[in-house]
């Protein structure tokens, strides 16, 4: 009986002192354009990206009944904002192969470095960044996040490790898409 006494006892102290730590989390901050900023600054890096031209690479190479893909994705090593509406996204790109292969015939692959194709530096993106403005259109399908820019037919593609961080970034770009589109001053 005591036994069972002391395990109640410790049961209403350990209820008792949990009730404080269970409190609701803090209250999110308002949105705004420096606050999606600051969120694509944390969650972008360490992720992975397949720029507009990596995608357009795709596209021609499917369109010619290959089969095509990036190993490993370019790793995101910066998303710095470089102005309210305006941020520069980096991707390592220096250990990612275009691997491609035909799939009536197994023995007719190949494969080549993304920094040759792009006959650029280790880094893909642009350096004058990407204005929030000129994206057309943004969805997310599961972990990915897939950006339209003006004039362009191919979506750049941010993989994310989780659909939860994905809808985070998607919500943030969205954000920053409506408040940086100059025709948003037509009131239209």
């Amino acid at each position: 009986m005591g036994v069972v006494m002391a395990l109640a006892g410790l049961l209403a102290t350990a209820t008792v002192s949990a009730g404080p730590e269970l409190s609701d989390p803090p209250a999110a901050a308002p949105r705004s354009v420096a606050g999606a900023q600051q969120l694509l600054l944390q969650l972008l890096p360490g992720n992975r990206y397949v720029s507009t031209p990596m995608s357009e690479m795709l596209d021609k190479a499917r369109a010619q009944q290959l089969s095509a893909r990036f190993e490993p994705l370019p790793l995101i090593v910066s998303a710095e904002p470089l102005a309210p509406c305006v941020t520069r996204l980096l991707a390592d790109a220096s250990a990612s192969q275009l691997l491609l292969r035909n799939p009536l015939d197994a023995d007719d692959a190949s494969q080549a470095s993304v920094v040759e194709l792009m006959r650029g530096g280790d880094l893909i993106g642009n350096p004058e960044g990407m204005h929030f403005g000129q994206i057309r259109a943004s969805s997310q399908q599961h972990n990915r996040v897939y950006l339209r820019l003006a004039g362009n037919t191919a979506d750049a593609v941010v993989h994310m490790e989780a659909a939860e961080s994905a809808s985070r970034v998607l919500a943030a770009v969205d954000y920053l898409r409506q408040h940086c589109d100059p025709s948003r001053a037509t009131g239209f």
